[in-house]
């Protein structure tokens, strides 16, 4: 796997286009950075086999379709390491999961679920519970009002060019089995060609390309993305208590802001502003929390935060 220092400009300015849009051709990338097509098939294809770009996923807002999100923390007890997988295979495992993250300090394990309604939340924890309570030393439960997603500014996008996806918006959409099959292709991988989804989905190319342009006009597809990993960055989440909400939208723009934000959770529950940065070192997280403080520094009760160690689950149907 790469470093961010030993990508080129080609190849970041290629990454960005996927971040922002995957399912864009090569030939309209190339179009755009004004290369070759043959020059962005053959990078992206080795950006792939170096692991730079694992997938390519579609970020779905079930809130249109009536789901809510609940994100819990587990803090384990002295587990045996068969234990530990065993509690984390339960989880990617399982339906209700869209995220799944092995975390390092306070807390082990991070994951969120979409469930229709609280008793369908309590039926997961009681299944949950039957087998692994055991395993638990605590846990901490929250719920996700929204989730502010940013291309990535470490690439070099500047910005103000920087795009913003939120799920969680509510309000609802009209989605039925054909869509839901179409959702459930591309969820898997979000370059699928038009072709692939129709003979998946039993549809044709046509009815493929409608329901996909209505997915996304009304919302309940937010964007297609490449997943980007690269060697040397590691995941915060900064936890901001806050003793004032009237700020929260200007926290937003701050966010947005800093070139290493990859998206911030507006929560009830553990913290009121979860704010999720990738940074090739403590320093820069240091920097932008510090920055970040004194903007706002009337309106912070406390903060702290956390560490991701590996993303274990990340489909959002």
């Amino acid at each position: 796997m790469a470093t961010l220092a030993q990508l080129d400009r080609r190849d970041r300015a290629i990454l960005a286009q996927l971040d922002r849009d995957c399912r864009q051709s090569n030939a309209d990338i190339a179009r755009r950075l004004r290369l070759g097509k043959h020059v962005v098939s053959y990078r992206i294809a080795q950006l792939e086999k170096a692991g730079v770009i694992s997938k390519y996923y579609t970020l779905i807002d079930m809130s249109k379709v009536g789901r809510q999100s609940y994100r819990l923390y587990l803090k384990f007890l002295p587990l045996r390491e068969e234990e530990r997988r065993a509690v984390f295979d339960y989880l990617v495992k399982s339906p209700a999961t869209w995220f799944v993250g092995e975390m390092d300090g306070e807390w082990d394990a991070g994951f969120v679920l979409w469930t229709r309604d609280h008793y369908e939340f309590e039926r997961f924890w009681s299944g949950f519970a039957e087998k692994f309570q055991k395993c638990v030393e605590k846990s901490n439960l929250s719920v996700y009002l929204r989730d502010h997603f940013y291309t990535l500014g470490f690439l070099g996008t500047d910005s103000e060019a920087r795009q913003e996806y939120v799920i969680g918006r509510g309000g609802s959409a009209d989605v039925d089995e054909k869509d839901r099959r179409i959702l459930d292709a591309v969820a898997e991988n979000a370059r699928r060609g038009t072709m692939e989804i129709a003979k998946r989905t039993s549809l044709t190319p046509v009815q493929v390309a409608y329901r996909l342009k209505k997915l996304v006009k009304e919302g309940v597809i937010s964007a297609f993305r490449a997943s980007i990993s690269l060697e040397g960055l590691t995941v915060y989440k900064v936890n901001f208590h806050l003793s004032s909400m009237e700020k929260k939208q200007e926290m937003l723009e701050f966010a947005k802001g800093e070139k290493w934000t990859v998206y911030v959770d507006e929560s009830v529950g553990m913290a009121d502003f979860e704010w999720d940065l990738v940074c090739p070192s403590y320093t820069e997280l240091k920097d932008s929390v510090e920055r970040f403080k004194r903007t706002f520094f009337k309106h912070i009760r406390k903060y702290d935060f956390q560490i991701y160690g590996r993303f274990l689950k990340e489909r959002f149907f």
